[in-house]
């Protein structure tokens, strides 16, 4: 998924208390530019601190996959570690867990 392919708005925002400090979230809405193209639509809260995804909705031809995601940071950087997917049209989930990474120079 680029984001140049997207038109996005921004919906609402919310802080969130994440340690010591406050972390803004924002509900941002993004409508492929070309319809064919698949995802379509997505639907979700980013954490702007962290630059992440949180969770949300991706709209594809076929039907809907709600996701949620975790990050740790690591090596100056944030890594998914957790994903969690749901599709209400198929009842199928899918949740990962991620772990053991290693870095090379």
């Amino acid at each position: 998924m680029r984001l140049d392919q997207f038109d996005f708005s921004m919906r609402d925002q919310k802080a969130k208390s994440v340690g010591q400090h406050t972390h803004w979230f924002y509900l941002i809405d993004g409508k492929a530019k070309d319809p064919n193209h698949d995802p379509r639509a997505f639907h979700g809260w980013i954490d702007y601190d962290q630059g992440v995804w949180e969770k949300g909705t991706l709209t594809h031809s076929w039907g809907k996959v709600d996701t949620k995601q975790k990050y740790t940071r690591l090596h100056n950087a944030w890594i998914l570690t957790y994903q969690y997917l749901y599709s209400k049209q198929y009842d199928a989930s899918l949740q990962t867990v991620f772990s053991n990474f290693q870095f090379s120079p």
